[in-house]
């Protein structure tokens, strides 16, 4: 495998990740785990369950081939905004996209996890992804919260909102109830298995503010879509 992988070359230089595909999806419920919150951006991060296992089978090659002294020769020594490579997340390789580059510091997005983080570039090592890596869209969703409106510090969402949302996003995964998807992000509503909206929940604990939304479907509607399924 590591021939294989190393053979295949490296990715163009205006290689762009693919989005989602469950992005577009708008008329059927899914099953996701929440990867990440982003205070900034009021943004939710979700893998779709279904995808999972691509998850496991890419991370297990990423590890395997970059791990490998072999993958040296593919060391990033200039990077550049607009680069997509390879590096490490606690410890473990991921896909990666160079956002912003200022010299010492850059701005990486792990395309995956939906994280972003700013980094000391003499600190951190990029590799450059190899074609054989990237034929998976980006696995992570950025998605909003349907129908209502975070209460924001300094246009942040307020730590408290945060802290409970990440209390919740720990009773993954959820059902997701697709509304629209606006400027390359999913507006969603987030079931858990006991039916409870996790959208109603952050309004009633006082943490957003509830705007009109029409709700498209019902609980029972989510049961038996999955028995359909």
């Amino acid at each position: 495998m590591l021939q294989d992988i190393g053979s295949s070359g490296v990715v163009s230089v205006d290689f762009h990740y693919e989005e989602n595909p469950f992005l577009f999806t708008n008329n059927e419920i899914w099953i996701g785990f929440v990867s990440n919150i982003d205070r900034h951006k009021h943004a939710i991060y979700i893998q779709p369950d279904c995808m999972m296992s691509c998850m496991d089978t890419l991370t297990q090659q990423l590890d395997f081939y970059y791990s490998d002294p072999v993958s040296e020769t593919f060391t990033v020594h200039k990077v550049a905004a607009g680069l997509p490579c390879v590096s490490k997340y606690e410890e473990v390789y991921h896909r990666v996209y160079i956002k912003e580059n200022h010299l010492s510091k850059c701005v990486i997005i792990y395309v995956d996890l939906g994280i972003t983080e700013e980094v000391q570039v003499d600190e951190v090592q990029f590799k450059y992804l190899l074609k054989y890596c990237a034929t998976l869209p980006a696995l992570a969703i950025p998605c909003r919260l349907a129908g209502i409106e975070y209460k924001l510090n300094n246009h942040e969402m307020a730590l408290e909102t945060y802290k409970e949302l990440n209390d919740l996003r720990q009773t993954s995964p959820f059902y997701i109830e697709p509304c629209e998807a606006s400027n390359g992000t999913l507006l969603v509503k987030l079931y858990d298995v006991d039916e409870s909206c996790l959208n109603d929940i952050i309004v009633e604990k006082g943490l957003a503010f509830s705007s009109s939304f029409p709700r498209t479907m019902t609980p029972s509607t989510i049961n038996k879509s999955q028995e359909n399924q």
